[in-house]
C-alpha cells in the first residue's frame, strides 16, 4: 500500500496507516507469537548445552501409590542419577505444644527417622532413614497420633526428589504424566533459565501491538520512499553532470 501511493494519492495515508497496522498485528499474532512463546524453551536448551547436567524432579504421591514399585521404575528410567530425598507429609488436626513435645520425642525414640518436623498447625513431615516408606509406617504413625492424643489424619502424601539428566527431563516428565504420578517442581539450572526468562519476557500483547506500530511505520516508509528515490536519482544525475563539466 506504501509503495502504491504514488499511483493511488496522498489522500490514502489513513488506509496505509491502517492497513500496516493491521497487518502487523496479524503478523505478530499468527507469526512471530509462536516463537516468542517457545522463546523460554530455547533459553533453557542453551543452558542445558552450557551448563545443563542434572534437574531436580520433585513429584507427590498418595500413601495408596506403591512407592517402591515408583522408585524401581524411576531407577530403571533412562538418564535416573539418584535420589535426593523422601519424606512424607501427615496433614492432621490442630494441637497442642505439650503434643508436640509427646510427638517429638517419639520420633527421638526411633531408629526408624532421619528427620522430622513438627507443626501445631497440623502438620507433620518425616523423612526416614534409607528412603524408605511403607504402608504400614505411615498407619502406624496416624493410628499413634489418634488413639494417645486424639490427632486425627486428614491425609498424607509422599514427596520424592529424582536427579534426572538435563537431556531426559523431558522424557522424565512424559512418563510421569502417563503414569498419572503428580510433578510437584522441576529445580536445576534449566528451569532456572526458564523461569527467569518467562519472568523477564514483556506481555506477549505488548509485542504484538508493538509490531502494529512497526506495520504503521513500514506502511509510512513505503510511502514516501518512491519520492525520496526520486530524489536520490537526481542528486546522482546532478552529480555526474558536474563531473563531467569538468
Amino acid at each position: 500500500m506504501g509503495l502504491l501511493t504514488p499511483m493511488i494519492g496522498k489522500k490514502s495515508i489513513v488506509s496505509v496507516v491502517v492497513i500496516g497496522f493491521i497487518i502487523g498485528i496479524v503478523g505478530g499474532i499468527y507469526f512471530v507469537s509462536p516463537i516468542y512463546d517457545d522463546l523460554p524453551q530455547i533459553a533453557g536448551s542453551i543452558q542445558q548445552i552450557i551448563d545443563g547436567d542434572n534437574e531436580v524432579v520433585t513429584i507427590e504421591l498418595s500413601d495408596e501409590n506403591n512407592l517402591n514399585k515408583t522408585l524401581q521404575e524411576l531407577k530403571n528410567l533412562e538418564g535416573f542419577k539418584s535420589i535426593k530425598h523422601v519424606d512424607f507429609i501427615l496433614a492432621t488436626t490442630p494441637f497442642f505444644d505439650e503434643r508436640k513435645k509427646i510427638i517429638e520425642n517419639s520420633f527421638n525414640s526411633s531408629n526408624n527417622y532421619k528427620s522430622w518436623n513438627v507443626s501445631t498447625a497440623g502438620k507433620i513431615s518425616v523423612e526416614p532413614k534409607d528412603a524408605v516408606i511403607s504402608r504400614n509406617m505411615i498407619s502406624n504413625i496416624t493410628e499413634w497420633l489418634m488413639f494417645t492424643g486424639g490427632v486425627e489424619t486428614n491425609y498424607s502424601v509422599i514427596h520424592i526428589d529424582a536427579v534426572i539428566k538435563a537431556d531426559n527431563l523431558n522424557d522424565t516428565l512424559t512418563y510421569l504424566n502417563s503414569e498419572d504420578i503428580l510433578v510437584n517442581s522441576v529445580d536445576g539450572p534449566v528451569q532456572k533459565t526458564i523461569n527467569k526468562t518467562k519472568k523477564e519476557m514483556p506481555d506477549r500483547n505488548v509485542i504484538i501491538v508493538a509490531l502494529g506500530i512497526l506495520g504503521i511505520l513500514i506502511g509510512l516508509l513505503g510511502s514516501f520512499i518512491d519520492g525520496f528515490l526520486e530524489s536520490l536519482s537526481k542528486l546522482r544525475k546532478y552529480l555526474l553532470k558536474l563531473i563531467r563539466n569538468d
